[in-house]
């Protein structure tokens, strides 16, 4: 169908049939149009082609990243669709106030600085497997998918470990929520509250510095000036957003094709120097973060269409991922894949910063995992995926079991 010009799709990446079968559903749109416009949530552009998507990507002056959610600035809606109730520093940033602050926080999150977590990782998902290990089941998403992401996130924010579940509850629920749903009212409300906590503790941090990143934060300057609480508070925001949903996504699907593919799991003890090559090939896969949006700020062509200021558009890393003329058979996984130029943390200034932290989260816990839960089998029967892909693409439940192990009596992080 087209209207006005645009070919018109039937799409909504919040919707539970493009859950079931997003790979199907982009890979008609790649082959048909990879650039179409759908009605749903006011209207937007979706590119699903790998080049279009990384053309995008790689154009921060004609597609925006900037969540104006004062209108004084630019307008422009940030990078979800419909877009969130608070902008998220730097990736809600257009350059070159972005670079500033990308420079500010690169030093924590270069491949030797995150490799300095590596060790408190192992030791927090040592400690968490022990809870379980006695029992010969658990449900993957609540008992280890989910504890080491946020309580490595909180730990690396300076926030205290005592109520990590209730803190990092609203942020795995606004990754799927369905918009206008009570779900969703509920985790914008507990994100708020997240926020005022975040907010007392900065004012500790100022008055009594430690060794974390909010101490870091409220002592450094962005060219020549000292950071503002907003500031602050919104870059520590998206720190929880980006650490405590999408690696529990990457772990629970990896844990769910494992769980059917056991001559893999054998490959992977076997060879442990394979898990660098693994761990790409799942990101590509999975693509945990399988869409970002942005806002065009002049009249462009993209794919054949005419796009117009203030148009809104989603591009898919998942689809890119899934690209047949990028991947030679993207639909299967392979651990060995060489060449894998994937875009699940994005592409160009705004790519993921803490990209290096996820893989060494994805691989530590992988591998305390597979040795210490060798049979680890999902039951894919009682499992429950995300209704909306909306920001994440991960599952609500995932039961398995094993044969029961000893404790290692690992201390639990404090």
């Amino acid at each position: 169908m087209t209207t006005t010009g645009r070919p018109v799709v039937d799409f909504d990446h919040h919707s539970e049939e493009f859950a079931d079968g997003w790979r199907d559903v982009t890979a008609e749109l790649r082959a048909t149009c990879p650039v179409a416009w759908t009605e749903a949530h006011g209207g937007y552009w979706v590119v699903t082609g790998y080049e279009q998507v990384r053309e995008v990507a790689l154009d921060d002056g004609t597609y925006s990243s900037d969540n104006d959610l004062e209108g004084v600035r630019s307008g422009y809606q940030g990078v979800a669709i419909p877009r969130g109730p608070v902008q998220q520093i730097p990736i809600e940033v257009d350059p070159p106030l972005y670079d500033a602050y990308r420079r500010l926080l690169a030093p924590k999150f270069t491949p030797r600085a995150v490799e300095a977590w590596r060790p408190v990782v192992a030791e927090i998902a040592h400690a968490v497997v022990d809870v379980f290990c006695e029992k010969g089941e658990l449900e993957i998403v609540e008992d280890l998918a989910s504890p080491v992401p946020a309580i490595l996130t909180m730990k690396l924010l300076g926030m205290p470990m005592d109520n990590w579940k209730q803190t990092a509850a609203p942020f795995h629920e606004i990754s799927w929520a369905v918009p206008g749903s009570e779900l969703q009212a509920k985790a914008v409300e507990g994100l708020f509250e997240v926020l005022a906590e975040l907010a007392a503790l900065l004012v500790e941090r100022r008055s009594a510095p430690r060794e974390d990143l909010m101490s870091y934060l409220a002592s450094a300057e962005l060219e020549g000036r000292p950071l503002t609480d907003d500031e602050i508070l919104q870059i520590c925001f998206l720190q929880l957003i980006g650490g405590v949903d999408t690696s529990t996504g990457l772990l629970a699907h990896t844990f769910a094709w494992l769980s059917e593919h056991q001559e893999e799991v054998s490959r992977l003890l076997a060879d442990p120097a394979l898990l660098a090559s693994a761990t790409e090939e799942f990101l590509r896969w999975i693509s945990p973060a399988p869409a970002l949006a942005r806002t065009v700020t002049m009249e462009t062509e993209l794919g054949g269409q005419r796009l117009c200021p203030g148009d809104r558009v989603l591009v898919s890393w998942a689809s890119a991922n899934q690209d047949e003329r990028e991947f030679d058979h993207p639909e299967q996984v392979r651990l060995d894949r060489e060449g894998n130029r994937h875009q699940a943390f994005g592409v160009g200034r705004h790519r993921c910063l803490g990209s290096n932290l996820a893989r060494v989260v994805f691989q530590e816990v992988l591998k305390v995992a597979l040795t210490r839960l060798p049979d680890l089998t999902v039951d894919l029967s009682r499992a429950r995926r995300y209704p909306s892909l909306g920001q994440v693409n991960g599952f609500a439940v995932l039961p398995a079991t094993f044969t029961p192990t000893p404790r290692l009596n690992v201390p639990f992080p404090t």
